[in-house]
């Protein structure tokens, strides 16, 4: 027979010191483990994005993208934590809080640079460009602005670029940055790949066949070119053919263009023409639009000339204003949605043969024109509810004494095409 273990003393001594063998692996291993866990932690928490880093070392960088008005929290792991749920300890902690300020949409993409070390800037603000990159690939370029709110950190300054248009179907865009040409800094910038904002379903506008719309009752105007390419040589361009009484008309132009997709991008231009030949090219630049079935374009346009009886005021005796002379005038009409003041004469330099006019508007929603004698126009523009003067060139009556000033103030007229543009 097998002879069975005694429960000796011996026997159970050995399991004990076994046991406790066994425990203080256990308790070391788990210590180690433990300490590895830690230190996992404390190399997160210390970690600082590299990229981030760099950006804030060298001037030209970008330095982060943001969406709407969301701080950018600058720092280690750590100090990004705390300062995230309260901003007010960076005077503490280091690390910052930069915010893109109070005007910027919602559904903005926000683009942070590094401008470098700048003591003043004159002259327009900075300038990017950027080929956006969203789902389906689905492309466009843009020109962001700076804001001119800087920031300072240390010796840099970080400048913030509002990007209200970018590919808003799907859940991602790329933002991928162009030399601009602008700045003297490395353009060898990183993709910054972000989340686009909270949306609904957007809807698919259907192009309308027809691209002939009705100004008034003697003037239409025609869609002829509606494009989008690829820079460079690329960019945004149409073609309006403008026909008064069936004929070619040169007495239009556009103080307006805006473009909008149902995703709820907008572009908007002013000023272009008048016409010629009956014909206005618009340009939008570099701008490439993104991959619509069609776009609504509204066009805001008002006559240059051969302007109705009803739309024109003349201003007759004049005084001729000796050189440098101001000679009050205060002439005013009531006129369409506003009135209308030649408040100052102002008596030409050297002999010359132009005083100048002070003009005021009021309530103005339509368009103020001066014409000249020769009947080509001079573009007084006014804003609405305007507190401000404008001036025109007014005729000098050489000997005669006196002289007149004729303005036109003609009513703006809007039309809006439902149109696919080719690419």
């Amino acid at each position: 027979m097998r002879e069975t273990a005694r429960n000796t003393p011996d026997n159970r001594l050995s399991g004990v010191q076994a046991f406790r063998r066994n425990a203080h692996v256990a308790v070391f291993l788990g210590a180690a483990a433990l300490a590895a866990a830690l230190g996992a932690v404390v190399a997160a928490a210390l970690y600082t994005n590299p990229r981030e880093a760099n950006a804030l070392r060298v001037p030209g960088t970008i330095v982060g993208v943001t969406v709407g008005s969301a701080p950018l929290v600058l720092g280690a792991t750590w100090q990004k934590c705390l300062l995230g749920a309260f901003p007010r300890l960076q005077t503490h902690i280091g690390g910052a809080v930069l915010r893109p300020g109070t005007n910027v949409r919602a559904d903005s993409l926000i683009v942070w640079k590094n401008l470098g070390p700048v003591s003043g800037w004159s002259g327009p603000p900075p300038i990017i460009d950027l080929r956006l990159s969203g789902d389906h690939d689905n492309r466009m370029e843009v020109l962001g602005w700076g804001s001119m709110a800087w920031h300072q950190l240390g010796r840099m300054t970080v400048e913030t670029f509002e990007i209200p248009t970018f590919p808003r179907r799907g859940e991602r865009v790329t933002l991928h940055f162009l030399p601009d040409g602008y700045d003297h800094h490395p353009q060898n910038q990183p993709d910054f790949t972000v989340r686009t904002p909270p949306h609904a379903r957007f809807p698919v506008w259907a192009p309308k066949t027809s691209r002939e719309m009705t100004l008034d009752g003697r003037t239409k105007v025609a869609l002829e070119r509606f494009e989008t390419v690829t820079p460079p040589g690329g960019g945004t361009r149409l073609r309006l053919r403008i026909r008064e009484n069936g004929r070619p008309s040169d007495n239009w132009a556009v103080e307006r263009v805006s473009i909008s997709d149902p995703t709820g991008n907008r572009w908007d231009t002013f000023g272009y023409g008048p016409s010629s030949a009956g014909a206005i090219d618009i340009d939008n630049g570099s701008l490439l639009l993104p991959n619509e079935p069609a776009y609504r374009i509204r066009l805001e346009m008002a006559r240059t000339g051969r302007f109705p009886p009803n739309e024109v005021w003349t201003v007759p005796d004049l005084p001729e204003p000796a050189p440098r002379e101001i000679v009050r005038i205060n002439r005013r009409r009531e006129m369409w949605d506003g009135t209308v003041t030649l408040a100052e004469l102002y008596g030409p330099d050297n002999g010359g043969r132009w005083a100048v006019g002070r003009i005021w508007g009021t309530r103005l929603r339509s368009r103020l024109r001066a014409i000249s004698p020769s009947g080509g126009p001079y573009h007084l523009i006014l804003p609405p509810d305007t507190r401000g003067g404008f001036l025109v060139h007014v005729p000098v009556a050489k000997g005669g004494g006196t002289s007149r000033l004729k303005l036109a103030l003609t009513p703006l007229r809007t039309v809006e095409f439902l149109a696919h543009a080719s690419r």
